[in-house]
């Protein structure tokens, strides 16, 4: 993990590095192995080091070519390493060291922009190609690390953070109303707006090109529907799944020598990483450094996982941390926004940092994750519209009977009439009758209190369907559709967090291998009956415990929000909302339904703590560094 930095004066003039020095010491916590920059005419980049892999504590960036025409700032990991040398050696072009820099920098000189798409990893970098006089952007396919960047006529400027954009004066910031409303509503789906008006991220799964007369943005990689995964029986499966799966972890065991942790909730998705990466170090496929799980304990007794946990443990027989939550604090995410000019942690974020702290004081400098199960593995919505479509009664009947099932077991989810109607009726409801369809499946449902002037003028109905991104985004290509909208903000605020305590997260299941074959295997695979992750369950029989492999109900994370919502201080930022002025929310009807749902009645949850996230935000960004008498940002 690092900070990236780049300055493109489109205008041409020499670029200052003073700028360039700000940016990074702003993310000093990105790169507390040292800083270095590049300069070259109109063009800076910079880079601030985190090693996070054995071979990255011998990177050096920015780092050139032998003609020094090309420099790189790389953030990220390349996992197909091996791949990669070997078709780069087949193309005349071996890498002069074993970094995973070299090997992107390498990559574009043989290949130029078709070399993201053969990169396999978590990554944002940033390629000056002095050749052609222009600036390579690019991102990983699901947006786990982070790219921000401003246009306007004069300048093109990214970084790994938002807040360091914002530190030059002459940037005026506004509010994107548009973000606030997602955001609002706890579903942020567009992958390259933020909160602020001129400040995007690079899409997940593209790349950018910037000279002095365009930017191009251009999607290297889809997801591709045709390709279809056929099997004889559930072994071929199972036995496809644990070969990738065990693949994908082994290449994020990959250390500065520290070892590794990895976070361990007792459910099905992170139980089976720690399996994995255990069953790799007994069979000598890794290396024997510390392998450590950390593991929050729920102080409500209905979600509390230890039972599970220690299941995992003993079967393993691995190191464990068990910690309770970190409380929450206004004071602390009033910090955080000035610091990072972002929205600040959530309840659950928050909760989480215990094991964060406990983590980079044992000097872990990276950590495993469970995420993606849910959204990979967990049986298509398709299957209903699939069904209703066919007039495959029997189809419809079976599976609403087992949804019924699973709503008994995990009552947080959607019931079974729900899903029938917003999966299998709406989609199929011809195109003239599509903004009722979207009504029926509740995509156009959003908290009472916002302004319904505010909801037309952001477009909020579109936005929530995902339509209003697609509109923007480059056409789908014949037989090609991308990875569903929202899972980035996720990986990105995981990201962010993981950033601050020196520590890099990565997610084994969303290995861009293992995401393929879930979009590929049928989902009989993914689902059968009640059992979700299906052929993940077969794949891991053998080394997960009975009890974690036989669950088919889920903790639920409630109990962080609910605690942190009936606080009387949180309240009062409820009370008397500053974004009622702006014409966001009806102040009156926040208060009735807070108090309503203080009571034990009301409904919300999440959507009153990002209420009340935007209002400290909006404060502090707007309110009071219009009053600072210096004129400066909060973040300066």
């Amino acid at each position: 993990m690092s900070g990236i930095v780049a300055v493109f004066n489109l205008d041409g003039r020499p670029a200052d590095p003073r700028v360039v020095g700000r940016m990074l010491n702003s993310m000093r916590h990105r790169g507390p192995d040292g800083q270095a920059s590049f300069v070259s005419g109109p063009v800076a980049l910079g880079h601030a080091r985190l090693g996070t892999t054995e071979e990255s504590l011998r990177e050096r960036q920015p780092l050139r070519d032998e003609s020094a025409q090309l420099a790189l700032v790389f953030d990220g990991r390349v996992d197909n390493r091996d791949e990669l040398k070997d078709a780069l050696a087949a193309s005349g072009m071996p890498p002069r060291d074993g970094t995973d820099a070299e090997l992107v920098l390498r990559a574009y000189q043989c290949w130029g922009e078709e070399s993201c798409a053969r990169i396999i990893g978590d990554f944002a970098y940033v390629i000056w190609d002095g050749a052609r006089k222009r600036l390579f952007c690019a991102r990983d396919p699901f947006g786990v690390k982070p790219l921000y960047y401003h246009l306007d006529a004069k300048r093109f400027v990214c970084a790994s953070e938002l807040h360091a954009l914002l530190l030059e004066p002459e940037f005026s910031t506004e509010p994107n109303e548009g973000m606030v409303a997602e955001v609002l509503c706890g579903r942020v789906l567009d992958p390259e707006e933020t909160l602020f008006q001129g400040v995007l991220q690079v899409v997940p799964g593209n790349y950018l090109e910037v000279d002095s007369e365009r930017v191009r943005k251009q999607r290297y990689w889809s997801l591709n529907s045709t390709r279809e995964i056929r099997y004889a029986d559930d072994r071929q499966y199972a036995s496809h799944f644990f070969d990738l799966f065990s693949e994908a972890v082994r290449c994020r065991l990959r250390h500065p020598g520290s070892g590794v942790a990895s976070q361990l909730s007792g459910g099905l998705d992170s139980s089976s990483v720690v399996s994995m990466a255990a069953w790799l170090k007994r069979q000598g496929k890794v290396d024997s450094a510390p392998f450590e799980t950390f593991s929050l304990i729920s102080p409500e007794p209905k979600d509390n996982e230890r039972t599970y946990i220690d299941d995992v443990v003993a079967k393993s027989q691995l190191r464990a941390t068990l910690m309770g939550p970190k409380p929450f604090s206004l004071a602390n995410s009033v910090e955080q926004i000035r610091r990072f000019n972002d929205l600040p942690d959530s309840p659950n974020d928050t909760a989480m940092s215990s094991l964060y702290e406990d983590i980079h004081d044992k000097q872990y400098r990276v950590m495993l994750t469970g995420n993606g199960g849910d959204e990979l593995f967990y049986g298509s919505h398709e299957y209903y519209a699939d069904s209703v479509r066919g007039l495959r009664v029997g189809r419809i009947v079976r599976r609403y009977r087992d949804d019924r099932r699973l709503k008994a077991v995990n009552p947080g989810t959607l019931g079974a009439g729900e899903k029938l109607i917003r999966f299998g009726v709406a989609p199929v409801v011809p195109k003239g009758l599509r903004r009722a369809a979207r009504t029926l499946r509740g995509a156009v449902s959003y908290p009472v209190w916002l302004e319904p002037d505010f909801c037309r003028r952001t477009n909020l109905t579109e936005r929530l369907s995902g339509e209003y991104w697609r509109k923007r985004s480059e056409p789908e290509k014949p037989n090609e559709r991308a990875l569903p909208l929202g899972p980035s903000y996720g990986l990105g605020k995981t990201e962010q967090l993981g950033s601050r305590y020196g520590i890099e997260v990565r997610h084994p299941l969303y290995d861009r291998r293992i995401v393929e074959f879930a979009n590929a295997i049928p989902d009989e695979q993914r689902r059968r009956g009640i059992w979700q992750r299906y052929v993940m369950r077969n794949a891991m029989s053998e080394l997960l415990p009975a009890s974690v492999h036989q669950r088919v109900d889920k903790a639920a994370f409630d109990w962080s929000f609910s605690s942190v919502i009936r606080d009387e201080e949180f309240g009062r930022v409820l009370a008397s909302p500053r974004i009622a002025a702006a014409g966001w929310i009806d102040a009156r009807k926040v208060r009735g339904e807070w108090d309503a749902f203080r009571a034990g009645h009301g409904r919300y949850l999440t959507q009153f703590f990002t209420t009340g996230a935007v209002e400290l935000w909006y404060r502090q960004m707007f309110e009071n560094s219009k009053s600072d008498s210096n004129g400066s940002k909060a973040c300066a």
